[in-house]
């Protein structure tokens, strides 16, 4: 998820909405360009409209990346998986307009873009209508005065155990391990996780696509840490 990172913005006893906003970030006029043509194809506005589409009993699968950056991962992982609709959840202007651009260059139907706070929009999704959710590399606001900033919080969580079905999977990973101790105490008291795989402090390489992120990571001697829940009931 990428947001304006304001170190030295005084948030204390602001709303939570008011915490996340989007970072435009330099736009190209490509990527501008790309928006403005396609956003009516791909953007899902309406999202209370969408979730009643979910939750219907013929539904199409539906899995969701919070934070897709630039949207390699996200088109990938579209093309793996036809049969389902691909929600991204991002706020990143730069990275929505490439995204847009390689949906169309590549013809990859199966995905939909919602530009909102990742809490607003899984706080309006509907109760069991999502397979799978990932996020990849969060923004880890490592001073401690930011940790409210944090998209992993134990609310936050309960709202993900909420829009999954049952079986259905959240994958997180992290190459900061302050990051990966505070995801692991969120996750942990939720019981309605059980985790089912742990790479945790993966070795460089390891991982077989790993992200520009995690590239980046990689490159200054951090540890991965990669974690896989599934939603028990």
């Amino acid at each position: 998820m990428h947001l304006i990172h304001d170190e030295d913005a005084n948030t204390d006893g602001l709303p939570a909405k008011s915490l996340f906003t989007s970072f435009r970030g330099r736009i190209t006029s490509a990527q501008k360009s790309a928006i403005e043509r396609y956003g009516r194809q791909y953007f899902i506005t309406d999202l209370a409209k969408h979730a009643d589409l979910a939750s219907t009993a013929s539904r199409q699968k539906l899995k969701i990346e919070i934070g897709f950056g630039m949207g390699v991962e996200l088109a990938r992982w579209a093309i793996e998986s036809p049969d389902a609709l691909m929600l991204g959840i991002e706020l990143y202007r730069p990275g929505i307009g490439s995204l847009f651009s390689k949906l169309v260059n590549e013809g990859i139907e199966n995905v939909r873009v919602i530009e909102a706070p990742a809490q607003i929009a899984i706080g309006e999704l509907s109760n069991n209508s999502v397979d799978e959710i990932r996020i990849l590399f969060p923004d880890p606001w490592p001073k401690k005065r930011h940790h409210k900033r944090r998209l992993i919080q134990k609310e936050f969580i309960c709202q993900v155990e909420r829009v999954l079905i049952e079986g259905g999977r959240l994958q997180i990973a992290t190459d900061w391990k302050p990051y990966a101790d505070w995801i692991f105490s969120c996750i942990e008291k939720n019981t309605g996780f059980v985790q089912i795989f742990d790479r945790t402090a993966l070795a460089q390489g390891e991982r077989d696509r790993p992200t520009k992120f995690e590239s980046r990571g990689m490159n200054l001697k951090h540890r991965v840490f990669d974690f896989t829940y599934e939603k028990t009931s």
